[in-house]
């Protein structure tokens, strides 16, 4: 007979540290492509075991703004509870500042500054045959892209790819965002995740770009780079034969470039830490997190928790 024993041990510890109560939570992004909100929650002590959810957002908030002299005016969105809504849209190079409040807690502060366009262009592409996979080309698409980037001040990025999709029976045209990778070193610092870890031993030498990148490898100069996505050229339809098999038909097509484009944000330097830190701190929980220290996530909310910050896109196509 087998007997197997589980045992768990268990310590506790008496938190001695000081806490000096729940705080607002703020977080807001300023885009010049949308008009401006901010979602208010509350803080939550580590020892409180009630069912309040951090991410819950609060109602009965005030939220008030100014651009210089301008005030900017909000009321609590009637569809969202705890989402504070404005007709004030966002202008590259402007400084915001937020002021919110919420009953029997402390007022809280923040303020951020609209980065203005990236100055950036898709040079060239070409396109390498992988593979076949039933008569469908496998393909990849390698684009050069150029920044230009500003001087004197630290510029961050969030680079990402998007493609057109035809939708059947619909004048909509839908949106994909394909995985976008790239073996340049400026990419090298957000590719610090387990998967990366895991294809440095298998002999990769790319990441896939998923977040947010600086200039502090090209600040103030014209920098071009490489980043390549995949793709398959066709489709396959199942079609019913006069035996009643479906059987796969494979319609070919080019590549076209003008279902894709490139969107290149700049990103304020406070929201570039605060997504930094989040990613850090998510790491934790793997292979990671082994062998690192605690990251404390960032925070610009003056008197209470949270990030207020701003995003510029801009957009650039391939060439035809």
């Amino acid at each position: 007979m087998a007997v197997a024993l589980i045992c768990s041990c268990t310590k506790e510890i008496r938190f001695v540290g000081q806490y000096d109560g729940e705080k607002i939570v703020l977080y807001s992004c300023a885009n010049p492509d949308t008009t401006l909100s901010v979602d208010l929650a509350m803080s939550k002590f580590i020892l409180d075991d009630s069912d309040l959810s951090i991410y819950s957002l609060v109602t009965g908030g005030k939220v008030s703004g100014y651009v210089g002299d301008r005030a900017i005016v909000f009321r609590e969105n009637p569809d969202q509870k705890g989402n504070y809504i404005s007709d004030y849209t966002p202008a590259e190079g402007e400084t915001i500042e937020l002021k919110a409040s919420l009953p029997l807690f402390p007022d809280v502060t923040a303020s951020t500054i609209v980065p203005h366009k990236a100055d950036f262009s898709v040079d060239s592409y070409s396109i390498e045959v992988l593979d076949r996979d039933q008569g469908l080309e496998h393909v990849k698409v390698t684009m050069k892209v150029t920044i230009n980037d500003a001087p004197s001040v630290k510029n961050c990025y969030r680079l990402k790819l998007f493609q057109y999709l035809d939708v059947e029976e619909s004048d909509w045209r839908g949106m994909n965002e394909p995985p976008l990778m790239s073996s340049d070193v400026i990419f090298r610092e957000v590719g610090t995740g387990v998967e990366a870890i895991a294809g440095y031993i298998e002999g990769e030498d790319y990441v896939w770009i998923e977040d947010m990148f600086d200039d502090s490898l090209f600040d103030g100069r014209r920098y071009q780079f490489e980043v390549w996505f995949e793709s398959y050229l066709g489709d396959i339809i199942y079609t019913e034969n006069e035996y009643g098999e479906w059987i796969p038909v494979v319609t070919e097509h080019e590549f076209d470039p003008s279902m894709y484009f490139l969107e290149l944000d700049t990103v304020s330097e406070d929201l570039f830490k605060y997504s930094y830190s989040v990613a850090g701190y998510n790491f934790l929980g793997d292979f990671q997190g082994i062998f690192g220290e605690p990251v404390s996530i960032y925070n610009n909310v003056r008197g209470g928790i949270g990030c207020f910050g701003a995003i510029t896109p801009n957009i650039a196509y391939l060439p035809e």
